[in-house]
């Protein structure tokens, strides 16, 4: 008799929460957004050529009697001898003071 009770609430416990089962919502299935890889694009572009400075001929000759002039004459050996730029405007420098080859 105990165990037919034991049923009888067991089987009533389930009837009374499938009838109040409208609380219960089933899981709504979530769409995440789609997400593309793209490889980045890389633009080349051709590289200088480095500077080499001149170690001979007249250019240099020059460059080296103007920077004798100065108070650092290796400072401004290494600034004129720096960049193409550089050398070009201590070319100018010089022919502007007189020193020619």
């Amino acid at each position: 008799m105990k165990q037919s009770f034991g049923v009888f609430v067991v089987s009533f416990f389930l009837i009374s929460c499938a009838s109040t089962s409208d609380e219960i919502k089933p899981l709504t299935s979530t769409t995440l957004p789609i997400t593309t890889i793209q490889e980045a694009t890389t633009l080349a572009t051709t590289p200088k050529p480095a500077f080499h400075h001149p170690d001979e001929g007249e250019i240099f000759e020059t460059i080296v009697k103007l920077c004798d002039l100065a108070f650092n004459s290796l400072k401004c050996e290494e600034d004129c001898f720096s960049s193409e730029a550089n050398l070009i405007d201590c070319s100018n420098e010089a022919k502007e003071i007189g020193i020619n080859l």
